[in-house]
């Protein structure tokens, strides 16, 4: 019989950090030179269209125009704008992305030295607009949100003040400042709309290039301020891919057909689907119905910056993402953040869940009477996939915690057939 080893992942971690400004005088163009540019729909509630339009046309230009006056920028591209209004939050609580441009700029003031890197040659800048609607009859808190992180680029970046002098913030309100102001908060009835601005080093505008999109993580809303506890949140922040060029786009929109893990969300590589499956298999296990909705098996190919992070899968990747509901009409919390699981292949062994490949679920308990959702995420080598595997039967095996992380059932207690 031929031996068949199962190959374990070590994944690595991603720091967090930016900058800002320094001194000097030149003349420049005042005129936003312009690229392609495209209005494209994204992910929830946004509207439809997409389309080439005129960089005149948008709502960034003319404070793009200002802002290239303000750091001197002998050159500012427009490279790619989208219009289209994207939402987020509930019913009474919004979150929105009005809309976004992505500029290059070339040789400007060394008093913006510091924010693109300690250099004045090039680099790159985001203007987006945020907003945040209170419908309820109750004051909310906003955290901090809005930090953009690009693929392949170690460092999430916030808004940098510094690309906006005073009497530019007059007429385009920066939305960090308003919520500063405000002591992040958002009173009954009120909307806070206003801008922020991003600065982009070279290094993190060369992975822009390569792979066409960047990360917007949302604000989060909580009903107390100075709170940003999961107790007190009404809407936690989410990450959120948007496309900064044209052949970003498809990599946006293609990403949507698949479940949802950390190789999608931190854009780890490419994804190719093999097989997937919708099914509404459930195990009842002391009044806590587990709903098998689905799985897929993808195949997954690392890209350059994270390929070492699965050296040990030496002929390729094949992930299995299974998509699994709680309805807890039982007697204790569940707790569906942590949870692991288990892929019996066969009589081959079994493969255990891969908790640093899965996002974390929206609910981290589901309480009695209410229902939540996950993934669990496994990681097979292509190889032994293709050549056995896939002939074998798989066995999908859940495990459920408390709320207090200790195990609630025993092996074998809820599987599926896949």
């Amino acid at each position: 019989m031929k031996k068949i080893v199962l190959r374990s992942i070590i994944l690595l971690s991603i720091a967090v950090l930016t900058a800002c400004g320094n001194n000097q005088k030149k003349e420049v163009k005042t005129e936003v030179s312009s690229t392609a540019v495209s209005s494209t729909s994204a992910t929830k509630e946004s509207t439809k269209a997409s389309k080439e339009t005129k960089k005149s046309e948008t709502p960034f230009a003319e404070l793009a125009k200002a802002i290239q006056e303000n750091i001197e920028a002998e050159k500012m591209s427009s490279i790619y704008a989208n219009t289209d209004e994207q939402n987020f939050g509930t019913d009474e609580y919004k979150v929105r992305i009005k809309g976004y441009e992505y500029y290059e700029v070339e040789d400007f003031s060394r008093n913006l030295s510091i924010p693109f890197g300690d250099q004045t040659k090039n680099g790159g800048i985001v203007i987006l607009e945020a907003e945040v609607e209170n419908k309820s009859n109750e004051s909310v808190y906003t955290a901090s949100g809005f930090d953009l992180s690009v693929v392949g680029y170690d460092r999430s970046l916030t808004y940098t003040k510094s690309l906006i002098n005073d009497d530019i913030e007059e007429e385009y309100p920066l939305f960090t400042s308003i919520m500063l102001k405000q002591k992040r908060e958002v009173k009954a009835g009120e909307k806070v709309t206003g801008y922020i601005t991003y600065a982009i080093r070279p290094e993190a505008v060369e992975k822009i290039k390569e792979y066409g999109e960047v990360t917007i993580e949302t604000a989060g809303l909580y009903s107390k301020p100075d709170s940003y506890s999961k107790a007190d949140a009404i809407y936690e922040s989410e990450k959120v891919k948007i496309p900064v060029s044209t052949e970003g786009e498809q990599t946006v929109s293609e990403s949507g057909e698949f479940y949802p893990d950390k190789a999608s969300a931190a854009n780890m590589g490419v994804k190719k689907m093999i097989s997937a499956e919708k099914t509404e298999q459930t195990v009842d296990f002391e009044g806590i119905k587990v709903v098998l909705e689905g799985y897929q098996f993808v195949d997954f190919e690392p890209n350059e910056d994270t390929a070492a992070r699965f050296k040990d899968f030496e002929s390729g990747v094949v992930l299995l993402t299974a998509k699994v509901k709680i309805k807890n009409e039982g007697k204790e919390k569940v707790r569906l953040e942590n949870m692991s699981g288990g892929l019996k292949i066969g009589s081959l062994g079994k493969v255990l869940s891969q908790g640093m490949l899965e996002e974390k679920p929206e609910k981290a308990l589901v309480d009695i009477g209410e229902e939540g959702e996950t993934y669990l995420v496994f990681a097979l080598n292509k190889e032994d996939y293709d050549e056995t595997f896939k002939k074998k039967e798989f066995e999908l095996e859940v495990k459920l915690m408390d709320e207090r992380f200790a195990t609630m059932t025993k092996l074998g207690d809820i599987t599926f057939k896949l």
